[in-house]
C-alpha cells in the first residue's frame, strides 16, 4: 500500500513542467501515482579541479580531471564523460570501480565472487580523465555527464518543475582566467 506520509505526496513528486503549483493543488495532481519517484536518476559531478584551484598551462602539461557517478535503481554506469566545449563534443574517461574489491575485504566467503547475485550495482563509481593544460584552460567551463545501462544519461540542460526535483542535467564546472601573485597567468 502506498504511503499516505505527507512528505510522500507533496515533496516526492516530479509533476510535468505545465503544472504549477496552484494547479497541482485545484487538479490534485499530488495524489497521481505516476508521478511518484520510486528511485534517483544517474547523477555525476566533478571533484578536481577543486573550487580556487590554479592550473597553469604549459605545451605538453597534463592535468587529470576528475569525479564520480552513480546510477539510481542499482543500474551500472557504463560510461562517464567531459567536454570542454560546452557540450558539443565529449571525450570518455576512465572508470573505477570499487564494490569487488569491498565485498573481497569485508563479505563472507560465499558473497566473495558472487557480490550481488541480483546483478544490481549500488555503489558510486570514481572517473578521471587527462587532459591538456593548454587546453583546459582555454576552455571556459568543463562538464562531466554519465551513462547507465539502461542508456540512460543527463541532459544538457534542468529540466523544470514545480518541486525541482530530479533535476541531473550535465555537472558544470566554470573557469575563470586569474593572474597569481607571482604574475603568472592561470586558471581557476
Amino acid at each position: 500500500k502506498e504511503s499516505t506520509n505527507h512528505f510522500h505526496y507533496y515533496d516526492n513528486r516530479v509533476l510535468p513542467s505545465e503544472v504549477t503549483a496552484e494547479r497541482a493543488n485545484e487538479e490534485d495532481w499530488w495524489h497521481r501515482p505516476d508521478f511518484i519517484i520510486n528511485d534517483i536518476n544517474i547523477q555525476s559531478a566533478i571533484r578536481s579541479p577543486e573550487h580556487k584551484e590554479i592550473i597553469h598551462p604549459a605545451p605538453g602539461k597534463k592535468y587529470t580531471v576528475r569525479g564520480y557517478a552513480y546510477g539510481g535503481g542499482g543500474r551500472k554506469v557504463i560510461r562517464c564523460e567531459v567536454s570542454i566545449d560546452q557540450g558539443v563534443t565529449w571525450m570518455a574517461a576512465q572508470i573505477q570501480r570499487f564494490e569487488r574489491e569491498w565485498y573481497k575485504k569485508n563479505a563472507k566467503e560465499k558473497c566473495m565472487d558472487n557480490f550481488d547475485s541480483r546483478g544490481k550495482h549500488w555503489c558510486w563509481i570514481h572517473w578521471s580523465i587527462q587532459l591538456e593544460t593548454e587546453l583546459l584552460c582555454n576552455s571556459s567551463e568543463i562538464r562531466c555527464r554519465a551513462w547507465d545501462s539502461d542508456h540512460n544519461t543527463q541532459p544538457l540542460h534542468i529540466a523544470w518543475n514545480v518541486m525541482g526535483m530530479l533535476n541531473n542535467s550535465s555537472y558544470r564546472l566554470k573557469i575563470h582566467k586569474c593572474e597569481d601573485k607571482d604574475r603568472k597567468e592561470g586558471n581557476g
